[in-house]
């Protein structure tokens, strides 16, 4: 169990049935001397993540662990932004989707019009529908036209409309 906060740090804690609250937080806290709240922990690849305004860490297991910074934006945020929020652990993208097939093109820009995709380059969120298909098999950010289709392709891996039409697929239909 872990838990962020803004005096004390990011303490840790273990189950314990006789302790109060069931909790058994450590003495001190694992990292300290941030100024931000944190925003939002993960875990990923057997490696635990907490955002804190404007970073990243990643906290190094073993018998003192500790937490490195991996990730600072290094664009100037607005005083009210609260900076990384919402980190969420999401499969790597692999294969690749055929833009050609009906019922990929149908399930895309029908099914996931609405569904939200960041672009890691500029920073800014997209719905799937507001990006338009310049070429066959490029999805670039309507910002700075940086190619999404890997981030599609992961959003794919997840999405529950994708996970049906990878249960009933038949072979691939192509458009000529």
């Amino acid at each position: 169990m872990f838990a962020g906060t803004l005096q004390l740090g990011i303490c840790s804690g273990v189950y314990d049935p006789d302790a109060p609250g069931k909790l058994r937080w450590a003495k001190e806290p694992e990292l300290t001397g941030y100024t931000r709240r944190a925003m939002g922990f993960a875990e990923c690849n057997g490696s635990l993540y907490v955002t804190i305004k404007p970073d990243i860490y990643r906290r190094i297991d073993g018998e003192q662990p500790r937490w490195e910074k991996i990730y600072t934006i290094s664009e100037p945020l607005i005083a009210i932004s609260s900076g990384l929020r919402g980190l969420r652990a999401v499969p790597r993208a692999s294969g690749m989707i055929d833009f050609r097939d009906l019922d990929v093109k149908a399930i895309l820009f029908l099914c996931c019009n609405n569904h939200v995709i960041p672009c890691q380059k500029c920073q800014d969120t997209y719905r799937l529908g507001w990006i338009s298909h310049v070429e066959p098999g490029a999805l670039p950010c309507p910002r700075c036209g940086t190619d999404l289709t890997e981030v599609v392709v992961a959003h794919a891996q997840t999405c529950r409309y994708w996970a049906d039409h990878r249960a009933a697929q038949q072979p691939l239909s192509h458009a000529s």
